[in-house]
């Protein structure tokens, strides 16, 4: 499924190649994508570092730090990468966005929850993006370290709810940005939310 829920690739990359964070990258009017983001707000050029790149590319799914960021890494490597950690999709196609899967995703949640416990600027992104889908209601309030995708007929939203016992939460549509599609990503948060709940009080947590 095609979307911007694999930004989170770029982003693990970056932690788990053990970039340096703080190199600079420069930003001209020329590098602004079209579609989300805030970088096309900015007076450009400017120059920021990978990590507030990498900020941005999750708190506010900019396409222009994205692109920067697979440009600068390249996409072979990225796709090499996505091997290494077993993904079956990674970065395929011509563009830079590619498909993905619930078991890819996942995957990529899974080291990029690790990481988030110790980086407090990529948790608080996660917990606080610009956009989202699910509401606090529908998971008991509890936090939720999400990134949402949208592009044509693909709609999701995924992530990590931090409840006593952490579950993966990842709800792939292909029905479209609207209402509708909204009110069945919320109805199938709830409902997962309730068998989680369920089968924790089956073991006796």
């Amino acid at each position: 499924m095609l979307q911007s829920t694999i930004k989170l690739l770029i982003v693990l990359y970056l932690y788990e190649a053990k970039i340096d964070l703080t190199k600079t990258l420069k930003i001209t009017k020329e590098d602004i994508k079209r579609g989300s983001g805030i970088i096309k707000l900015d007076t450009l050029p400017a120059s920021y570092t990978i990590k507030e790149l990498a900020i941005r590319t999750i708190k506010y799914s900019d396409n222009t730090a994205y692109i920067k960021l697979v440009e600068w890494i390249t996409k072979e490597k990225l796709q090499k990468y996505s091997k290494k950690i077993g993904l079956l999709h990674g970065l395929e196609g011509k563009d830079f966005f590619g498909i993905t899967s619930v078991n890819d995703m996942k995957k990529i949640l899974e080291k990029i929850y690790e990481y988030s416990k110790e980086e407090k600027e990529l948790k608080e992104a996660l917990e606080n993006p610009t956009y989202k889908i699910i509401e606090s209601k529908n998971i008991s309030h509890q936090k939720f370290l999400r990134k949402y995708g949208s592009f044509g007929i693909a709609y999701h939203e995924v992530g990590v709810v931090e409840s006593e016992h952490p579950y993966y939460l990842i709800i792939m549509t292909q029905k479209g940005e609207n209402s509708k599609t909204k009110r069945f990503i919320n109805r199938a948060s709830k409902k997962i939310a309730k068998i989680h709940h369920m089968i924790q009080r089956e073991k006796g947590n």
